[in-house]
This record gives C-alpha cells, sequence and structure tokens, in this order.
C-alpha cells in the first residue's frame, strides 16, 4: 500500500432508488399510520414498527437485535394505491420536453459523456431512427425501412414503459408516449448541442479571419 498519495474523487453519481430496490432494502412495509396498541407497545407495521429501530429502553430492534443506544435506524415503505404527481414536475408537454432538453445538455459535453450515459445512447438511436425512416421516405426508397424505423422506436419506448412501469399495466401506451417525448428532448439536446458548438467554431473564424 502506497502511503502519502492523496486519493482524487473523479465524479459523483446521484440516482433515484426505483420502487423494487426500495422495498429490497426496506425493513418493513407500513399499513397503517398508529404507532402504539392501548398496553403502550408499538404496533407491527405502524409508524412505530420496532424493525425501524426501538426508542424504549429494555426492547430490542427486530432487524438488528439491538438496543436503543445501538441501533442506527432502518427504514421502512409504503406502498401507494396509485401513483402520485408531484407538483414540482412540468404541468404541460410543451414544458417537459423543454425540461428534458435542459436536462439533457450535460449527456452531450463531451464525446466520453456520451459513451458513459446509457440515455444518451438512446437518444442517439432514436434520432438515427428517425433520420433512417425520414431519408427513406424523401428519396422513396422501399417504405418498409421507415416502417422498420418507426416501430423499432415504438418498441424501444414501450420496452422502456414496461421496465419502469411494470406494476402499472394500464399506463404502459400512456408512458410509452412519455418516454417517446423524454427522447425527444434528450435527442434535441444533442442537436442544440451541436448546433452550439458549430457557431462558436464559425464566430472564431470569422474572427481570425
Amino acid at each position: 500500500m502506497i502511503v502519502g498519495v492523496p486519493k482524487r474523487i473523479k465524479r459523483v453519481m446521484l440516482a433515484f432508488l426505483s420502487p423494487d430496490e426500495i422495498r429490497k432494502m426496506s425493513s418493513t412495509k407500513i399499513i397503517t399510520a398508529d404507532t402504539y396498541d392501548d398496553d403502550g407497545f408499538p404496533i407491527e407495521m405502524g409508524l412505530m414498527n420496532p424493525r425501524l429501530g426501538v426508542i424504549e429502553p429494555g426492547l430490542r430492534c427486530k432487524t438488528c437485535g439491538r438496543k436503543v443506544d445501538e441501533c442506527p435506524g432502518h427504514f421502512g415503505h409504503i406502498d401507494l394505491a396509485m401513483p402520485v404527481i408531484h407538483e414540482g414536475y412540468p404541468k404541460t408537454l410543451r414544458d417537459f420536453v423543454r425540461r428534458e432538453i435542459w436536462h439533457g445538455k450535460g449527456n452531450f459535453a463531451s464525446l466520453e459523456t456520451v459513451l458513459r450515459s446509457k440515455v444518451a445512447m438512446l437518444a442517439v438511436a432514436f434520432l438515427l431512427l428517425h433520420a433512417v425512416a425520414l431519408v427513406a421516405l424523401l428519396c422513396g426508397a422501399d417504405r418498409r425501412i421507415a416502417v422498420a424505423g418507426v416501430t423499432l422506436v415504438s418498441v424501444l419506448c414501450l420496452t422502456a414503459s414496461v421496465m419502469k412501469y411494470h406494476r402499472f399495466p394500464m399506463s404502459i401506451p400512456i408512458n410509452g408516449c412519455l418516454y417517446y417525448l423524454y427522447l425527444w428532448g434528450r435527442g434535441l439536446a444533442l442537436v442544440g448541442t451541436l448546433y452550439s458548438r458549430a457557431a462558436k467554431r464559425m464566430r472564431s473564424k470569422g474572427h481570425r479571419e
């Protein structure tokens, strides 16, 4: 082991846990807002569930078996009856696409970030499939090529919807459409990035001349 060599953090990645990951990590499911029973003991699957940790002296946590001064505490989860819409989310499809364009600019900062981002790679494939379909239609090529491109895009969006929202099969077509707009926003972010770089190069070339 080399001593005295400083460690450098190359990058920090932040991400949300998926519902399945949260359930696997959760110590218990919460189904009631009640805390204690008539005898003063914590209610199972309540907000003071002993699996979340204990605060009463003499009791032991049912997750790690430790006492109040030893248990670090554990989190539980609540299964919502229906999906909840966050107030901070975009209220129109236009705002949704504009937000994804803004978020997508960071994915195309360099070739390294593109290759490291799955979303960026999907956006590139999304644009290429649309370009192939459009060129096939404009050039009078076999329409089956255009149909194949559109079909692949639809399958891509629906597959992503099924993988993420498999608990709500009735909303798969709606989420598939949202994924379509989502990839359009990320794709337009790539187009905007390329346009900005080209314009910057043209301006710098004009100043040199």
